[in-house]
Formats: structure tokens, sequence, C-alpha cells
């Protein structure tokens, strides 16, 4: 039970500050639309665009030095191109994946052992890598923070009304691991790991990498805000380092929606809500989107290069590799369809689109398409699950509902781009049935905390979302029957709902339903079979069955 509480309260914490960002966000953009964010973003000029794409490229040159400076420390001679190429990629997943199983120190591990690396020394590596990450950020955050400070909002902390605190405790933290480095014996011990310090010509190398890479980091949001004379570079990067500071604790991958709203309170002094968001929009793309399209066909490459000599017997390997992947794949497609239905349900269509679907539909078939799409669009999160542990009714069920997901969306506001996108992945989840093979009830579906916490965190983003898109609609109870052509609000309103008891409708069965009765476990002699047997399979994975589950 310890166990299980332990692993539920990182998500759970990750999404109470998930909630509150989003809940602040909300507030500080209440006098604004969702147009206006969109028009801040387009109305960035392309010389701004281009020297934030120049800033990002030297940025992500300089996290190359990260592990450069990291193998130097292990005297490893493994050349530089090939650090580069893992440390870029390795870097482009950790943003915007995180701390999760395909982040960064994966992908390290699995390119340089590739390379002849050890495993302790790619552990030596991290850890250095870990220490000049905080260093460069200490030392900047804590100049940064204390030199000039920044207006905390009230709401945060009632203690302190500037960032100055914030940069002091910063820059004594510094100073106590500069005590450290000019000790003889340099060994700290934490929790059983020993990690050996850099002496004081490695910790000044590592210093000025990291300040380099979080400057320029923090550069690339700069040039995207609007030009204001009273923002100085110096309030950017102290608010800056604060949001990633909090996107760090609360554990939310890439700190979406944390960081975010960070930036736009943190600024509220010098940008409207509406600015500072299309600002912090466009570095999302630039500085983590843009990167992950060039890392991505990388790391396939490279993978492809390492199993040359396998893809001569492609049969056998694809038999091994696609059965594991394809259903976690299309599970994720499933995922991120669901997404895409909710989010259109909360935003209004396109007006010329809506004028021409008039004469050719009655507004009822309209409404009713409009409700269908959002409810689809959750039993698609909730049906993602389901492929992902391979259950055959979940395919079923997917399949049929992205079919009705595409024809609701062309019905609702002829948005063909949606349901080309829902077709294709019915397309591609058609041919695979053979990968779903388990009967199993859906009903019976576990939920871990993580995925439970990512659907109510999708949930509470659409209504964000609804809300924000119809900022001019002031809420009345006549709206849940207002049926008009141009009633778009009422309609995103009534679709949410129906999602919404679709979603408690589901819980309130799981949790009614009967628990299963406890099932004894097996005999020593019993094991003793079970072991002969998996003593002669070809296949380690037998050796689960000793489990006893």
């Amino acid at each position: 039970m310890r166990e299980r509480i332990a692993a539920a309260v990182g998500p759970l914490l990750g999404f109470v500050l998930f909630v509150v960002a989003i809940w602040l966000l909300h507030s500080e953009l209440e006098e604004y639309h969702l147009r206006d964010v969109l028009a801040n973003l387009e109305a960035i000029p392309r010389g701004r665009v281009s020297l934030a794409i120049v800033l990002t490229v030297i940025g992500y040159l300089s996290l190359t030095c990260y592990d450069t400076l990291a193998f130097r420390w292990i005297r490893h001679p493994l050349d530089y191109p090939r650090i580069a190429l893992a440390s870029f990629i390795a870097y482009v997943f950790s943003h915007n994946v995180g701390l999760s199983f395909f982040g960064g120190s994966a992908v390290r591990y699995r390119m340089f052992t590739t390379w002849g690396v050890r495993p302790a020394e790619i552990a030596r590596a991290i850890s250095l890598n870990v220490i000049t990450f905080w260093l460069g950020f200490l030392a900047l955050g804590g100049s940064a923070l204390w030199l000039d400070p920044i207006p905390i909002p009230g709401a945060w902390h009632p203690l302190f009304a500037t960032s100055r605190p914030v940069g002091v405790i910063m820059l004594v933290l510094l100073a106590a691991y500069a005590l450290q480095t000019l000790r003889r014996k340099r060994l700290v011990r934490v929790r059983g790991f020993e990690l050996e310090l850099p002496g004081i010509g490695m910790t000044a190398a590592q210093l000025a990498v990291s300040v380099i890479d979080w400057a320029l980091a923090a550069g690339v949001l700069f040039v995207l805000l609007p030009p204001v004379a009273e923002l100085r570079y110096s309030a950017v990067l102290g608010s800056f380092l604060l949001a990633q500071l909090l996107g760090l604790i609360s554990h939310v991958p890439a700190g979406l929606g944390v960081f975010d709203t960070a930036i736009v309170l943190l600024l509220t002094n010098w940008l409207p809500g509406d600015q500072a968001l299309g600002g912090v929009i466009a570095y999302r793309i630039i500085y983590y989107l843009m990167p992950l399209a060039l890392a991505v066909p990388l790391f396939v490459g490279y993978e492809l290069l390492q199993r040359r000599r396998a893809l001569a017997r492609a049969r056998s390997v694809l038999a091994a590799w696609i059965p594991e992947v394809v259903p976690r794949m299309l599970a994720v497609t499933t995922f991120s369809g669901g997404v895409v239905l909710l989010l259109s349900g909360a935003t209004p269509a396109a007006p010329r689109r809506v004028e021409l679907l008039e004469r050719l539909i009655p507004l009822p078939a309209m409404e009713v398409s409009h409700l269908v799409g959002s409810v689809v669009g959750l039993a698609l999160l909730w049906l993602a699950r389901g492929l992902q542990q391979r259950v055959d009714a979940a395919y079923w069920g997917t399949l049929i509902l992205l079919i009705g997901g595409a024809t609701a969306s062309l019905l609702k506001g002829l948005d063909w781009e949606e349901a080309g996108l829902l077709v294709a992945m019915a397309a591609a989840l058609a041919p695979c049935h053979r990968y779903f093979y388990r009967r199993s009830s859906l009903f019976a579906q576990s939920f871990s905390p993580s995925w439970m916490v990512g659907i109510a965190a999708v949930i509470v983003a659409t209504v964000f979302v609804m809300l924000l898109a119809n900022r001019d609609v002031n809420y009345a109870h006549e709206l849940w029957w207002q049926f008009e052509v141009d009633a778009h609000a009422p309609r995103s309103l009534r679709a949410l709902a129906a999602g919404a008891l679709v979603l408690v409708t589901f819980a309130l069965a799981r949790l009614l339903r009967p628990v299963a009765p406890l099932q004894a476990l097996p005999s020593e002699t019993v094991l003793d079979r079970v072991a002969a047997l998996a003593s002669i399979s070809p296949h380690a994975s037998a050796y689960l069955a000793l489990l006893g589950d």
C-alpha cells in the first residue's frame, strides 16, 4: 500500500499544480479571447522569429558541451561528433518528455553503450550533467533575481514581495557547493550513492557552459516577446528561471501549463496576458517542437544504422519488434485523437464553413454531431488504455469511434482536416487486429495514477480552452437550450457536459462493480513444475511465471 501511495503522489502533485496553473492562467486572461492570443502569435516579426531560431541552434550547441565536459571528467576518449549527436537527441527528449522512461538518460544509455561506454561511466557522466545544470541555474538565477528583482504576485507567497530573497537563497546554495569543491575529499554520499565532486577548475568550466545555456534559452523567449522599453532582459531571465523551477517541481512533462502560467503572471507588470502567452507559445514551438522534429528522424536513423545487419533478417526482426511497438503507438495516436476532438468541440467552427454547412444539413444534425464528437473524444481517451493493454474490444471500439468521430467532424463544421486525421488513424489501426488478442471487458481495465491524471489534465485543459474561446459570452441558464447556427458557446457547453456525464457514468460503473475474489497463490509443487518448464524455454521471459501472480 505504501508503494502504491508513493507511486501516486508524484502524478497527483503534478495534476494539482497543473489545475492551479490553469486556474491562474484563466483568471489572468479573463479579459482576452483565444483569437487575441493567436493574433499576437501571428504578429511576431519574421526577423525576431529568425533570431530566435539562431539562438536556439546556438543554445543546443552549448548543450552538447555538458556531455563533452562529462566525458572529459570520466576520462573517456569518445569523439565529439558522437557525443554531440547523443547529447542533442537526449536533451530534446528531456525537454519534451521530461523525466519519463524515454527521457534523456535512457537515450544516453542506449547510444553511449553501443559506442563502448560502460554503464558505470554513463552514470558518472549523467551525475556531472545534473550538477552542471544546477550550477548555471543557481548562478544566473541568483544574480538576476537579486540584482534586478521582479515583483512576485501576492497570491503566490505572502512572505516577500519581490524575488530578491529567492536570489539570495540561490547564491547561498551556490557558495556552499563551491566550498565543497575546495576540500581535499570531495565525496558526497546520498542514500548509499557515492558521488565525487569535481575540482575548482572543472567547476568553473561547468559554470560557464551552464550559464551560456540558460542565458540563450531565456534569450529565445525574450526576442519572441513584444518589445517594451521597460521590459529588460534581466527581468525576462529571472521570470524564465523561476517559471522553469516551478515546471520542474510540478513533474508535468516540459512543465506544460505550469511554466506558461508562471511566465504570464510574472510578466504581468510589463505585458498583457495575451501578448505574454503568444510569446510563450512561439517559444515552445521554436525551442521544443522544432528540435524534436529533427531529433526523432536522427534517432530513428541511428537505430536503423545500428541494426543494419539485423535488417537483412527483416522478417524475424519485425516479428519480434512490431507486436511490442504497434499497440503502444496506436494507443498514443488514439489518445491524441481524443484530445483533438475534445479541443475541437470546445472551440467555434470556421464561420464560412458553418454557413456552407447550414445549406446542406438541418440544425439538429449539426447540434447532435457536435455533441457526439466530444463524447467520442472522451471515449477515445478511455479506449487508448485498452489498446495499450491489447484488449480486443478496445480495438473494435476504437475503430468504430474513429470513423464516427470523423463523420461528426464533417457534420459539425466541415472540419475536413480533423476528419482526415481520424480516418488516417482508423486506416492505420484496421490491419492490426492480430496484435489485440486479449479477451477482456473494457470495464475491467486497470488505470494507473499517471493515466488517470493524464485524462483529467486533458479535461481541465479543454474547459480552459472553451472558456478562453468564448470570453465574450456571459453565462446564463438559457444557454443550455439555445439552438442556433451561430450559437457556438451553447453547443460547446452541451458537448462538454455530455462528455463529463459519460466520464462520471464510467467512473461509477467501475466503482460499483464487485471486487474480484483473491486468487490463491500457487504451491511450491506447482512452482517447481513451472521452473522446469521455464528452464527449457528459449525465452528468458518464461521465468516471469515464477512470480506466482
